[in-house]
């Protein structure tokens, strides 16, 4: 059997492999490594460029401009029931796709319906409502509960937490923030 004939497309080993560009939502991938985005926003933008590319019927971004654009974020602020944040979000991974890995201008969005940034006002508990949610807890589950109430943590931060992030000497948590 050849080299020829034997499942590697005609080539030899002897000759050198056509160069191929990485497919388009690694290329994504490798953007946002490059601008050292944290791996949560990485996989949200590859996330919602994926959504934009089946929404519009699979279409390559580079067949794609204005009105494709506009309809998939109106699509989302309309019949997705979006945040404000969430819309903001995908926005902005459509811009790092067309500036960053395209490397084209992103058109200028005239018609987009923007979501509204509603101020909500903090539902606080009292002191006694708060006894009463923790003493329903037990194990795991209340000592987390007990470490956000407590210390303000986040539920992320406190999910995380290491036992070398806690000192019992001088009664402290290190929490190691990442941006």
């Amino acid at each position: 059997m050849t080299v020829a004939n034997c499942g590697l497309g005609g080539k030899s080993w002897g000759q050198p492999t056509e160069f191929r560009k990485p497919r388009l939502l690694y290329q994504i991938r490798i953007a946002c490594r490059q601008k050292h985005f944290c791996h949560r926003t990485e996989t949200s933008y590859v996330y919602w460029i994926r959504q934009f590319i089946l929404f519009n019927d699979k279409r390559h971004p580079n067949e794609m401009g204005k009105q494709e654009i506009e309809g998939y974020l109106n699509h989302l602020a309309s019949h997705c029931n979006v945040s404000a944040s969430t819309q903001s979000g995908s926005l902005n991974a459509i811009v790092l796709l067309y500036r960053t890995v395209l490397q084209k201008e992103t058109p200028e969005i005239d018609k987009l319906r923007r979501i509204k940034h509603y101020k909500t006002i903090p539902v606080v508990m009292s002191k006694q409502e708060v006894r009463t949610a923790l003493d329903r807890m037990s194990g795991t589950t209340r000592l987390m509960a007990e470490l956000i109430y407590g210390t303000g943590m986040r539920i992320h931060e406190c999910m995380t937490l290491r036992i070398k992030d806690i000192d019992f000497d001088l009664q402290s948590i290190t929490l190691q923030l990442k941006s």
